[in-house]
């Protein structure tokens, strides 16, 4: 026998049970993936559709009368991950879709099972990560910092100065990032920031706090990490820290930087002395014989020093040169039976090049970047 359901329903109660079933779909993967309806209107404009807080209230709250179209229900089914067929025939409430315990509770929801799940999968036997918010190893980090980094622009010199804060929020610690977008200008003619938050969890043995950040509205995470050991009650005044996160611009290529973030906020004249402690450098300082001529020539360093440290180095000459040019060269010279070896000539050239093999932050590079502000009468009441 053939399917009855419209012979007990008329086709416009139809479609408004349809359209509540929607509703309440979007309602609950609003909650699931962190969104209230402001943040959700927002990232439905990142997905090109203009729509006003007023009109997605409509949607949510009112669906007996407010019928939602059809390009949002596919921005909606893109935004979420879920096909059309099921953001329209599910119910999600009743047949919830697999979730992890940690993804439940990064997205924030807060109950009390959901934290335990939380912290069980990442507590060690010998309880080495910490993520209990009222641990005692949280004493200290707890508040509002100013923060700086390059950004991932190369054509960009010019520090990025944001906020970092890191907070006891529902038994959690959560961290708060907001840093200026030089990519997007408001309408207004002012910078819009980009905004991540998440959590830290502290590894006991290891005495590295590990943040997980997100940005709901550009598919984004990134990663900060940085040394803290719990001595006593007293305020971490300031902390280098490595980020992961991906490169600005159209390539969205994995990128790793370093980021200072401090109490105080630094003055333009010492922030200009905190910059070359932002660069992805070593314990070997390796450097152009003009430059270190130049300094000579400025007495930017005690003469003596510099003259001594000049003399007790054997200068070696060093080339530069770009991987795309060299790329073009050998493409170029090469015959076109040898063109699959440019990779293999590149291998041999990078392996005698001047690299690290990785990227530290030691104690000493943290102990002076604080010593060097501390000279400078920054955390003198902490």
């Amino acid at each position: 026998m053939a399917d009855n359901t419209m012979d007990s329903i008329s086709l416009h109660d139809y479609k408004i049970a349809v359209n509540k079933k929607i509703s309440k779909n979007l309602i609950y993967l609003m909650k699931e993936h962190g969104y209230n309806q402001n943040s959700f209107r927002e990232a439905l404009q990142a997905q090109g559709i203009e729509i006003n807080q007023g009109t997605i209230n409509k949607y949510l709250r009112h669906a007996d009368t407010n019928f939602i179209p059809v390009a949002v229900l596919i921005k909606c089914s893109e935004l979420f991950r879920v096909s059309l067929e099921k953001l329209i025939l599910e119910d999600f409430s009743t047949t919830p879709h697999n979730k992890s315990e940690y993804v439940k509770a990064f997205v924030h929801e807060r109950s009390s099972s959901l934290r335990s799940g939380f912290t069980e999968q990442f507590r060690h036997v010998n309880n080495d990560f910490i993520v209990d918010s009222d641990d005692r190893a949280f004493n200290g980090l707890y508040g509002n910092y100013h923060c700086y980094l390059f950004p991932t622009l190369s054509s960009d010199s010019k520090p990025l100065i944001g906020t970092f804060t890191m907070n006891d929020q529902n038994q959690m610690c959560e961290a708060y990032l907001r840093i200026p977008n030089r990519q997007k200008i408001s309408n207004a003619g002012c910078d819009t920031h980009k905004e991540y938050k998440g959590i830290v969890i502290i590894s006991n043995s290891l005495h590295n706090c590990y943040c997980i950040l997100r940005n709901s509205l550009l598919g984004e995470f990134c990663f900060i990490i940085f040394r803290h050991i719990y001595l006593t009650n007293r305020p971490l005044d300031c902390r280098l820290s490595e980020v992961l996160t991906v490169s600005a611009g159209e390539s969205h290529c994995p990128t790793v930087h370093r980021m200072f973030f401090s109490r105080q906020a630094l003055s333009d004249e010492d922030l200009s002395l905190l910059l070359p402690h932002l660069h992805l450098s070593g314990s070997d300082i390796i450097i152009a014989e003009k430059d270190l001529l130049q300094m000579q020539e400025l007495s930017l360093i005690p003469n003596p020093a510099l003259s001594q440290l000049i003399q007790s180095s054997n200068p070696i000459p060093f080339y530069s040169f770009k991987e795309d040019y060299v790329f073009r060269l050998l493409e170029h010279y090469l015959p076109e039976s040898g063109q699959t070896d440019i990779l293999i000539y590149l291998s041999l050239i990078r392996e005698r090049a001047v690299s690290q093999q990785f990227n530290r932050i030691n104690r000493h590079a943290d102990r002076n970047v604080r010593n060097l502000l501390l000279a400078l009468g920054y955390y003198s009441s902490n």
